[in-house]
């Protein structure tokens, strides 16, 4: 009998004791400088460094908007021009400043830079409609676009001129 009571005291002191380690876990969790505070640490180091991401994501993608934005404009006068030096061709044509040989070889030119201004407009029209604000890779299309172009202002010119 006495080895029964020694017995179910000994399990009943092992039951307790269990009970008492998760407390003694819980006030170890939460008092200053335990887990909970340390996880309260990571959370906030984690937050910040996130906060700086997207702040540098806002700002890149700010300043391509701008560099599209540029772009565009760029492409819109250079669109512009090339109705006029259509006008100036057709003018040269019928002044007979420029043979129909010449016409349609200069006619052929315009439409094929017309044709590399729209293409560049489209790929910047993309960029903006990207989620990520999209790549800005067509700043050496542009400028082979506009020295094209500023080579036949200048053809043009010479041709009207003389």
């Amino acid at each position: 009998m006495c080895r029964r009571i020694v017995l179910v005291v000994a399990l009943l002191a092992l039951l307790g004791l269990g009970g008492c380690a998760t407390y003694l876990d819980a006030r170890d969790n939460v008092a200053k400088g335990g887990r909970l505070d340390q996880q309260k640490a990571s959370a906030a180091r984690d937050l910040e460094s996130a906060q700086a991401q997207r702040a540098a994501l806002q700002q890149r993608r700010a300043e391509q908007d701008a560099q599209l934005a540029r772009m565009d404009q760029q492409l819109q006068r250079l669109q512009a021009e090339q109705k006029t030096q259509r006008a100036q061709l057709a003018q040269a044509l019928q002044t007979r400043k420029i043979s129909a040989a010449k016409h349609e070889q200069l006619s052929k030119e315009l439409s094929s830079v017309k044709a590399q201004t729209e293409a560049l407009q489209m790929k910047i029209g993309n960029a903006r409609l990207q989620p990520g604000g999209g790549a800005v890779d067509g700043g050496d299309e542009l400028q082979a676009v506009q020295k094209r172009h500023a080579e036949l202002n200048k053809l043009l010119a010479q041709l009207i001129a003389g």
